[in-house]
Parts: structure tokens; C-alpha cells; sequence
């Protein structure tokens, strides 16, 4: 009787091994499973994500490029040159108004002359550069209206300057087709730096373009890095997540 129940008993424990397999195998099968369905969520979600703060970040960097071809477009039109200073003054503020995260505007050209105007906390700034001449340095309340006006010499040349540096050099550096092609390939980016006026850090934008008379004139507009913290700030990515802006250089360092 002995072999009876020792077969009885062999059939047993390999049926319970074959169950224990099995069901190994389908857990197995279902975690594998469950992972590979948790890794398709999760990458859907990041592109969701992605796409998400790249559309909302564009809501913040689009208008900046969209004012600049504008003033450009002046220059095509004979226009830009040619107007006063309160008709640039008037123009600034309306552009920096609608768009708040512009807080200068530069117009200079390549013999050292410029035009900027800036925005401050209660009021404006606008600033006149001739080479070998003082600085007009004159302030406007929140209305637009002089409250003073100041002339110094300070040591300040726009042509070394980042923002007209690098569209002097996209200049230079273009060929006939696409100085002639479309004004937005001769946008150029500044990498972070500090403003002259404000001391504070942020980057410029900037455009080259030829005068009636033939001087290369530069358009160049500051956003500080204020203005970018503010708006990453209120950016919602999931219920944990943040959004951080880094260079793009061998070294990459967090701005905001």
C-alpha cells in the first residue's frame, strides 16, 4: 500500500507545482503587463504635458517676436526712421502696455546713436545716445507725461552691447537671399546677461535692418528674468510637477 499513496502523493505536490507555475506565469504576464500600460499612460501624459507648457510658454515669447517684425515692418514702410520722439515714446508704451513682459525698447544704429525707452514702476524712461554728445535721460509718470529731465556723459556704446552685437553679426554673417527673405530669420536671442540701465539679468531679442540711408539700424527688446520666473510660476504641470528654463550651453544652468 505503500506505493499507492507515495504516487498519490507525487501527483499532488506536481499538480500544486503546476498551479504555483502557472499562476507565477500570469502574475507575471499581468505585471509586465501593467507595467507596460503604466509606461504608455506615463508617456502620454508626459507629451500632454510637454505640449501643454510649450503652447503656454509660446503665449509668452510669441507676442515678444510678433512686436519686434512689427517695428520692423515700419522700416520697410519708411516709417520708423522718420518718427519724432514722442511718437516713439507713444509707441513704446502702447507695445509694452499690451505686452507686459517687454521691459525695454531699443532702437540704435551703427555709428553709436540710440533711442530706448524703458519701462519703470511708476512711470517711463526714455533715453537718447549720440555719440561724443551728454545723455538725455528723461522721465514720464504712468500717463506719459514729463516730470524731468537730466543730461549727463556716462560711458555707454549700444554697438557693445549683446543685443546689437549679435544682430550686427547675423548681418554681417547673412548673404543677399536672406537679408532679403523673410525678416523673422534674422531674429537673434541673446544668452542671459545684464541690463545697462535696470543692472538686472535677462535677455534680449534683436533685428537688423538698413536705413534710407543706408546705416544698419538694430531693434532690440528686453524681458527680464522676472517677468519669465512670474509666468513659470503660474504654469500648472499635474499636481506636483514645475517647469524650469536652462541654457543651452555645455554647462546648462537654471534660470528660473
Amino acid at each position: 500500500m505503500g506505493q499507492p499513496v507515495t504516487i498519490h502523493r507525487n501527483l499532488t505536490l506536481n499538480f500544486i507545482i503546476i498551479i504555483l507555475l502557472l499562476s507565477s506565469a500570469i502574475f507575471l504576464t499581468m505585471a509586465l503587463a501593467s507595467q507596460s500600460a503604466i509606461k504608455s499612460l506615463s508617456g502620454k501624459i508626459i507629451d500632454q504635458t510637454i505640449d501643454k507648457t510649450e503652447r503656454r510658454m509660446a503665449q509668452f515669447f510669441n507676442p515678444v517676436t510678433t512686436e519686434i517684425l512689427r517695428l520692423r515692418m515700419l522700416n520697410d514702410k519708411g516709417q520708423l526712421d522718420r518718427l519724432p520722439q514722442e511718437d516713439i515714446l507713444k509707441l513704446s508704451m502702447s507695445i509694452m502696455q499690451y505686452h507686459p513682459q517687454i521691459s525695454s525698447i531699443m532702437l540704435a544704429d551703427e555709428t553709436g546713436t540710440e533711442q530706448m525707452v524703458q519701462k519703470k514702476k511708476r512711470g517711463w524712461v526714455y533715453r537718447r545716445t549720440v555719440p561724443g554728445q551728454p545723455t538725455r535721460y528723461i522721465r514720464y509718470d504712468s500717463q506719459g507725461k514729463q516730470t524731468s529731465e537730466k543730461q549727463f556723459f556716462q560711458d555707454y556704446d549700444p554697438t557693445t552691447r549683446p543685443w546689437f552685437i549679435n544682430a550686427h553679426r547675423k548681418w554681417d554673417d547673412a548673404d543677399e537671399t536672406l537679408r532679403s527673405g523673410p525678416a523673422s530669420d534674422l531674429i537673434t536671442w541673446t544668452e542671459p546677461y545684464q541690463f545697462h540701465s535696470s543692472k538686472r539679468l535677462g535677455t534680449s531679442i534683436s533685428i537688423p535692418y538698413l536705413s534710407g540711408d543706408g546705416k544698419m539700424h538694430v531693434i532690440g527688446l528686453d524681458i527680464l528674468f522676472q517677468s519669465i520666473q512670474s509666468w513659470v510660476n503660474n504654469l500648472k504641470v499635474l499636481n506636483n510637477g514645475q517647469v524650469m528654463i536652462l541654457t543651452t550651453d555645455e554647462n546648462p544652468r537654471v534660470l528660473v
